[in-house]
């Protein structure tokens, strides 16, 4: 469990609301911060929400690792037990 990541999805949910109830002065200012972004492709929700994303590509990593690792290989059961976890 990974509570760490709940209150962060938790207060990823609030941000959103929050900002919804921004004043046009404030949603003007962000915008401006948008605009002038070295990655103006992504708006400030695509960023927010990049760590909540890692949680299933680590997943994903795992299951890889523990498929091409070798049986006899003496970290495979930890890696085994790191992908039980993530699944959880």
């Amino acid at each position: 469990d990974l509570p760490q990541y709940a209150e962060y999805y938790t207060n990823f949910e609030n941000s959103v609301c929050l900002r919804e109830t921004l004043s046009k002065p404030a949603r003007e200012f962000l915008q401006r911060l948008q605009d002038s972004s070295p990655t103006p492709r992504y708006d400030l929700d695509s960023l927010l929400i990049l760590p909540i994303q890692r949680l299933p590509r680590y997943k994903i990593l795992l299951d890889a690792v523990v498929k091409q690792t070798p049986i006899s290989f003496r970290l495979r059961p930890a890696f085994e037990l790191l992908a039980e976890q993530m699944a959880k």
